[in-house]
């Protein structure tokens, strides 16, 4: 199956550094996965910047080296996570400027006929199924989503609460880092978008299906959205990708 994928970023109109980054990692050979991931390192620490570098590249890098299968797919990938995780507290251990330094993760791996997603923070995963609907497969690991899972808040008081931002999951600020996983058969799926927040807070679930019905191709759909982020303000830092699956749809 041929795969079509793009990818854009922006520092955002505030923000003077981007502290987002992305990898694709297509197959070097029959067989391997495509992976692809987001990440956003976490608002306020030291060193965010190098945390979503440094943990994209730790992730991918032990991927790649194994051989993994829908059979082991969970236990490479947790692995991984486990040692970026390490990696990022340790390397705060022996450096105080780098100390709580942290990072969000949406991993996206293809392998044989399964999507598979892991994610920690609130960097989103999203699908287009076969009926032209979006879904948000990822759960945001924030303060205020944890609200109103628990009915304490509601989804709207949420997404204006001033600390609709707070993490309590991300990858180098806790010794146990706990991703979730989600797995979805890859026959009926026409699209895969990976996001930081930076987008999905200035353009709506709607909007982004919208995009993806605009018969344009997927790096076009990545700048469009990076760019509309921007006209709306652009807070913060904003990272998309996104991924065609070219299947007979």
């Amino acid at each position: 199956m041929k795969i079509v994928f793009g990818a854009s970023s922006d520092k955002g109109k505030i923000k003077i550094r981007n502290e987002d980054h992305f990898s694709i990692i297509p197959p070097s050979f029959a067989g391997q996965p495509y992976i692809f991931a987001v990440s956003d390192g976490v608002g306020g620490r030291k060193g965010g910047q190098l945390a979503s570098v440094k943990a994209i590249q730790k992730v991918g890098g032990f991927i790649s080296r194994n051989s993994i299968t829908k059979d082991n797919i969970n236990e490479i990938a947790y692995t991984a996570i486990e040692q970026a995780n390490d990696y990022l507290i340790s390397s705060g251990k022996t450096n105080k400027d780098l100390e709580g330094m942290g990072t969000t993760l949406v991993l996206c791996i293809l392998v044989d006929d399964m999507i598979n997603f892991f994610s920690i923070g609130d960097s989103r995963g999203y699908i287009v199924d076969d009926k032209d609907t979006l879904h948000q497969v990822t759960i945001d690991h924030t303060w205020t989503n944890e609200l109103v899972r628990n009915g304490s808040l509601t989804e709207k008081k949420a997404m204006i609460h001033p600390h609709r931002h707070r993490l309590i999951r991300a990858i180098g600020v806790f010794d146990v880092v706990k991703p979730d996983y989600f797995s979805i058969a890859l026959d009926r799926v026409k699209w895969v978008i990976l996001c930081t927040d930076g987008l999905t807070e200035h353009v709506t679930n709607n909007q982004i299906l919208n995009i993806t019905q605009r018969g344009i191709s997927p790096q076009e759909m990545a700048d469009y959205m990076v760019k509309l982020s921007l006209r709306r303000g652009g807070t913060d830092n904003v990272t998309v990708v996104v991924a065609r699956l070219n299947q007979a749809f």
